[in-house]
């Protein structure tokens, strides 16, 4: 009934353009309300060009209708247009805030971290995008290498909170695991695994690394059969993934380089971690790291020429 009446309005007013805009910015509201979001945008869209000049506002809404349309190319090109056309500022602000997020949903922290630093040349910036900043700044440093210094940034933004949502506290809490395995600080990084599951369900790449950190830790108490027990569980998340065979080989290779004058044992857990390697370069074949475990395994075979030909090829 109330479309019916709007387009009513807007066959009666007919060429009075300032009328029908505001017809269609209410019936596009109404369809908003009513999460008609096609209908809405279409509205939108119709109004916009009436106006003689872009409206930031107007942009603004079409962009987050659009966003949720999942249509995120198109969102980005109206949020950049917002950041264009808005002379106030505080609109280009939370357009800019909005790429931000859209980054880091997609994991692009790079672009995120390069619209944060577009939007620290506003002033007068919430303490909430400050928090965000340290957050993909951490991460970012991480990717870099500079493990200590992303872990260092990641811990402080862990100290406060409140102003981020769930998605956001667990994202910090996964990174910075991620940072301590690195270092081999597996105790640390399980401890960080388990805060982030308490916040959310974990996706399948966390909760591998929460197994394998389980199992790592498990192994270095020298109890073999028990690890390589959980570490099958880890493998069943991520059953073709290069690191499930990767830490199974690492797994053989400890418990070879702990066995003592059983040369049997030795052969089985050496051939054991060649086989694991293999099926890792399978899926992998130019990984650098892959390539030169496989030398060390190579050598310990005692094939010494085809052991330094991998490792030339890395070093």
């Amino acid at each position: 009934m109330a479309e019916e009446m709007y387009g009513n309005g807007i066959n009666i007013l007919g060429t009075e353009e300032s009328y029908r805009r505001d017809i269609y910015l209410k019936r596009a509201e109404m369809f908003l309300t009513n999460k008609m979001l096609e209908k809405a945008l279409s509205d939108f869209d119709k109004a916009s060009e009436l106006f003689e000049n872009p409206n930031p506002e107007l942009i603004m809404k079409k962009a987050k209708i659009t966003r949720k349309l999942n249509k995120p190319q198109n969102a980005l090109i109206l949020f950049e247009q917002v950041i264009k056309h808005d002379k106030s500022n505080e609109l280009a602000k939370k357009a800019l805030f909005k790429i931000v997020c859209m980054r880091m949903e997609e994991r692009d922290f790079y672009g995120a971290y390069f619209n944060l630093k577009r939007l620290m040349k506003y002033k007068d910036l919430s303490s909430k995008i400050m928090q965000y900043y340290t957050l993909v700044e951490g991460i970012v440093f991480l990717m870099k290498r500079k493990t200590k210094k992303g872990i260092k940034l990641l811990t402080g933004f862990a100290q406060n909170l409140n102003l981020v949502n769930k998605q956001v506290q667990q994202m910090c809490f996964i990174y910075r695991a991620y940072g301590k395995m690195t270092m081999h600080l597996f105790k640390e990084a399980l401890e960080d695994y388990k805060i982030a599951e308490s916040i959310l369900v974990l996706d399948d790449t966390s909760l591998f690394n929460k197994t394998l950190c389980e199992s790592i830790l498990i192994l270095l108490e020298n109890k073999y059969s028990e690890a390589f027990k959980h570490l099958e569980k880890a493998r069943q998340i991520l059953p073709d993934s290069r690191v499930s065979h990767f830490y199974k080989c690492i797994f053989h290779f400890y418990e070879f380089l702990n066995q003592k004058d059983n040369l049997t044992i030795e052969n089985y857990m050496i051939t054991q971690a060649d086989i694991e390697m293999e099926k890792a370069l399978e899926i992998a074949p130019k990984d650098s790291e892959l390539q030169f475990y496989k030398g060390v395994i190579l050598i310990v075979q005692k094939q010494y020429s085809e052991a330094l030909k991998r490792l030339n090829k890395v070093c």
